[in-house]
């Protein structure tokens, strides 16, 4: 599991191995339009929690 700071819904940060690391983010319009309100709603501060395959592709677990 990786938690990722989303800036948008295409972009985002974690933290593996001591080190920020960019994230790309690819999400079904329906998640990536719920990531948009709740960036407004929070000024930025949302969560995604990915579980990641073996190729590192994750898909999204929590999203708070």
């Amino acid at each position: 599991m990786v938690e990722v700071l989303v800036l948008d819904p295409t972009l985002g940060l974690c933290w593996l191995d001591g080190k920020v690391h960019e994230v790309r983010l690819t999400l079904d319009e329906p998640v990536a339009q719920l990531v948009r309100e709740l960036l407004r709603a929070r000024d930025g501060s949302v969560f995604l929690e990915l579980a990641l395959d073996e190729s590192g592709k994750g898909r999204v677990v929590t999203l708070r």
